[in-house]
């Protein structure tokens, strides 16, 4: 037995008595609240991490970076730096 298609659906919700037709929307507008709501927690979960991380971006002392980035551009076999931002000399394409 294959699955009723959407158009058979909505001509089996049309024989509904009225008061089922009701109860119907009443469930159907129940679960898309509830999926809303769960999507909207984890939406927010999101935001709070994001906005936790910003927060320790901000008290955060990156100077290491350009040691670290330069230390790494030095021991490289290519003669091309890696992070071209901490290196004095112009990046040229080839």
């Amino acid at each position: 037995m294959t699955a009723p298609t959407f158009e058979e659906v909505l001509r089996l919700v049309e024989q509904l008595s009225p008061d089922d037709q009701r109860r119907l929307q009443t469930v159907l507008t129940t679960a898309a609240e509830s999926v809303r709501a769960a999507q909207q927690q984890r939406n927010q979960a999101a935001i709070d991490l994001l906005d936790a991380w910003a927060a320790d971006a901000e008290d955060t002392d990156d100077s290491w970076w350009f040691g670290f980035a330069e230390d790494l551009d030095a021991h490289r076999t290519s003669d091309r730096p890696l992070y071209s931002e901490t290196s004095d000399e112009p990046h040229h394409r080839s």
